[in-house]
């Protein structure tokens, strides 16, 4: 039991990663001189220490908070002040105006409107009535909320340069020219796979230190989760698949191809541990799907 205590232990606690050698040998009979030992100070060890590992979730929960806030401001912005953008843009939708009667209707109410705001932002006083009956109030917000998703882009570097730990604001860029040149982790250590951890055990009144060689369940995990993506997306969708789903999304919104790539993951899952039993296609060329049965 104390390999699943120093696996649960090693989850929750930082790790440091340590590269095996310090070159990369041309054969294994080279390893052996090229190993890099594990410090015996324990200051050398935590300048190496691997704190985000454990955090990820939250910290991709944080990020996708910080680029949804602009848009929960903008939105309050315009709810605030009886601007109903949403309304207006769903009403002159394509889809609201296919037949000509309700277009002309809708744009009727489009129109009185518009027309009625501007008469209620005129009759306000002081300084809402100057930033509402000038014309510019709403460009102003959305150009403010612009500003701020530009902002919150630069934070966002600033934020993963913290939480990693370097130094250099062009780490990204150098990540990427290490996969260019094919270095992987063991030689840069970017996002390690293998780190190491120390943990203490009381025997008997002693203390005994110990260090092992461990790999993190997250990353084991988002490896794996990875891999079945990738299969879904290569084997499954490929590209004609994704590109229908784009078109489904251009034509249908995003809430109906979400929906959509869930029921497609969902069989894929299923599919992948219960093979189905059939060889020959649904949809063979000479079946007819009748739409009220189809739903199509």
């Amino acid at each position: 039991w104390w390999i699943e205590y120093a696996l649960d232990y090693c989850f929750i606690q930082n790790t440091y990663f340590i590269p095996f050698t310090d070159v990369v040998p041309d054969n294994y009979w080279d390893i052996a001189e090229h190993v890099i030992p594990v410090p015996k100070n324990i200051t050398q060890r935590q300048d190496r220490l691997i704190g985000y590992y454990q955090w990820v979730p939250f910290i991709l929960a944080f990020q996708a908070f910080l680029f949804y806030l602009p848009v929960i401001m903008w939105r309050t912005i315009y709810a605030t002040v009886g601007i109903k953008v949403g309304v207006i843009c769903d009403t002159c939708s394509i889809r609201s105006n296919m037949i000509a009667k309700d277009r002309l209707r809708n744009l009727e109410k489009v129109a009185s409107f518009l027309a009625y705001e501007r008469d209620i932002h005129s009759s306000l006083n002081g300084r809402i009535r100057h930033h509402l009956s000038s014309g510019r109030f709403l460009i102003s917000a959305y150009l403010l909320m612009k500003l701020l998703y530009a902002l919150n882009a630069l934070l966002q570097f600033w934020i993963i340069k913290k939480l990693l730990g370097v130094e250099s604001i062009w780490w990204g860029a150098q990540v990427f020219d290490d996969l260019i040149h094919g270095l992987e982790w063991p030689q840069t250590g970017n996002f390690p796979r293998v780190t190491l951890c120390d943990f203490a055990v009381r025997v008997l009144g002693n203390l005994h230190r110990h260090t092992v060689q461990c790999i993190d369940p997250a990353i084991a995990h988002a490896t794996r989760r990875r891999a079945l993506i990738d299969e879904f997306i290569v084997e499954k969708l490929r590209p004609d698949g994704v590109f229908l789903l784009q078109l489904v999304k251009d034509n249908s919104g995003d809430i109906v191809t979400c929906e959509l790539i869930a029921t497609l993951w969902r069989r894929f899952l299923t599919n992948r541990t219960n093979p189905p039993p059939y060889t020959e296609p649904l949809l063979s060329d000479k079946a007819k799907i009748r739409t009220h049965e189809s739903g199509l």
